[in-house]
């Protein structure tokens, strides 16, 4: 059976988000308490009080200049950003269905970015702004939903993160504490893209691309 300091561990230690605020001080330890209560109790498989949460949330943050938990050393092996993008949705139904094959292979034929994902009701597309044309002419449905000014940042990075706790959660934090909106994600094995505004291009890279480099550096 788990002890509350070591369930506390490892629950900071796999969470990049509280590691990050817990190593730097910026929690109010009683609310973290309320918020870590239920998973402790969990994870000991017996009642836990707040008092006593908070008293090992203490111990473990007086402690914390020792090495105990260590950030994950997450390398980025490569940046890539594919700009003038936008954004579109249809409502599903058997036409546009019937179409998607049509619009993804002319996409390629015209070697336009493209992304397509689908849901029961709907059907959204990431592409290239200059590809609108053509889709206008392929599919005549109104678009619910459409969105220009996109760009995608592909970070890539080794296979072996795929198996470890918090990447994406991490990635995805570096460009919330810069206000970057995230319109969409999709990934595959080795990257993960982020959909952003165009303006916010220059922000997020340089923001992958400083990190990489002071990784390099350690």
């Amino acid at each position: 059976m788990l002890k509350i300091s070591d369930s506390l561990r490892d629950i900071i230690k796999k969470q990049p988000m509280l590691l990050f605020g817990f190593k730097r001080r910026l929690f109010n330890l009683s609310r973290l308490a309320d918020l870590l209560k239920p998973l402790i109790e969990i994870r000991t498989k017996k009642p836990v009080t707040k008092s006593a949460v908070l008293m090992n949330l203490s111990r473990l943050q007086d402690n914390f200049l020792k090495p105990v938990p260590e950030e994950e050393s997450f390398k980025i092996d490569n940046l890539m950003v594919n700009s003038n993008l936008c954004t579109i949705t249809f409502y599903n139904d058997e036409n546009i269905q019937k179409k998607l094959v049509e619009v993804y292979n002319q996409s390629q034929k015209e070697k336009s970015y493209i992304v397509i994902n689908q849901r029961p009701d709907q059907v959204s597309m990431i592409l290239s702004e200059s590809f609108l044309p053509k889709l206008s002419s392929l599919i005549k449905t109104k678009p619910k939903y459409i969105y220009k000014g996109l760009a995608a940042l592909g970070v890539q990075f080794g296979g072996k993160y795929m198996t470890t706790p918090g990447m994406f959660h991490f990635l995805i934090q570096q460009l919330s504490l810069q206000g970057i909106n995230i319109w969409e994600i999709s990934s595959t094995y080795s990257e993960l893209i982020f959909y952003i505004d165009q303006q916010d291009t220059s922000k997020a890279f340089e923001t992958f691309n400083n990190l990489l480099a002071q990784k390099e550096e350690l």
